[in-house]
């Protein structure tokens, strides 16, 4: 299965540093053009289908991509909705003194918020999933930065512990994998 993995647009919350998390946030004038962009350079690449977080900004920037693959179908699952982030979300990052400890092991951004274990088991089922369906497919998922981070640990066979060292993809920016099995649980 090939994984074409992105990242929405930006959006307002990205325009100013704060946490979003399960928040909706829309895409910026800016986000709505990147999200343009990308579809406009995806459109020759063949996309059997979209997974995509149903928030408004991954949303939106899928719906971007469909436009050029006719007939594609969209599925919104929210297993690919950000990490929650409790009382985090809508406050600056830079006001946040912990912000740097969000991707230790067993760590509840804002106290209550998803540890990357959890979202992790979310989207190892989920890919599961996806493998079964379309194996022999190429799928684009569109969903959120840490959420990126944290499927890149699990298509390169990284450990979790080591999710904040992934690279964080852009806004509307794209990594492609190719699996060829099952990821393992890489805790």
């Amino acid at each position: 299965m090939k994984i074409i993995l992105i990242r929405h647009g930006e959006s307002r919350s990205n325009e100013a540093g704060t946490v979003t998390g399960h928040m909706d946030s829309k895409l910026t004038e800016k986000g709505i053009e990147q999200a343009r962009q990308l579809a406009e350079k995806l459109r020759g690449v063949h996309i059997d289908i979209i997974y995509a977080s149903p928030l408004s900004r991954a949303a939106d920037t899928a719906k971007e991509i469909a436009k050029y693959h006719r007939g594609i179908r969209t599925v919104f699952r929210k297993e690919l909705v950000e990490r929650y982030g409790a009382a985090w979300e809508g406050m600056k990052i830079a006001d946040l003194k912990e912000y740097s400890k969000r991707y230790e092991l067993g760590y509840k951004p804002g106290g209550t918020g998803e540890t990357v274990e959890e979202v992790h088991e979310r989207l190892r089922l989920l890919i599961n999933e996806i493998f079964d369906k379309h194996r022999y497919d190429t799928v684009a998922i569109v969903t959120h930065g840490s959420v990126g981070r944290i499927f890149t640990t699990m298509f390169k066979g990284v450990e979790l512990k080591d999710a904040g060292k992934m690279k964080l993809l852009d806004n509307a920016g794209v990594d492609v994998f190719e699996l060829n099995e099952l990821p393992s649980r890489n805790l």
